[in-house]
């Protein structure tokens, strides 16, 4: 019985280092109930949970709507360079056929 207790006595000890040590290592963060991270079925979200959420949310997509429209005005740029190639290339191949038919 006495060995036992001692085991047992061991283990409450290496227990308590545990302990101590995450909790040093947990100091500087913020403490959640664990009842708030356990989501349930009935209740509605909070508004300050969607608040958040929208906020983080918001600038990503302000990038990439900017992002978006840059792309679509380089489209069109070179869409733009393309035509004018392609004609260009139109014109000597003309000229080239005039020339060649002469």
């Amino acid at each position: 019985m006495k060995q036992q207790l001692d085991c047992i006595r061991l283990l409450f000890r290496r227990l308590r280092i545990f302990h101590d040590r995450i909790n040093d290592s947990c100091a500087g963060l913020e403490f959640t109930p664990m009842e708030r991270l356990i989501p349930y079925k009935d209740e509605p979200e909070t508004k300050q949970d969607e608040s958040k959420t929208v906020e983080l949310l918001r600038q990503p997509m302000e990038e990439y709507s900017e992002l978006k429209e840059q792309v679509q005005q380089r489209n069109r740029y070179l869409k733009e360079v393309i035509d004018q190639l392609r004609n260009i290339v139109w014109d000597v191949n003309t000229m080239l056929a005039m020339r060649c038919s002469s």
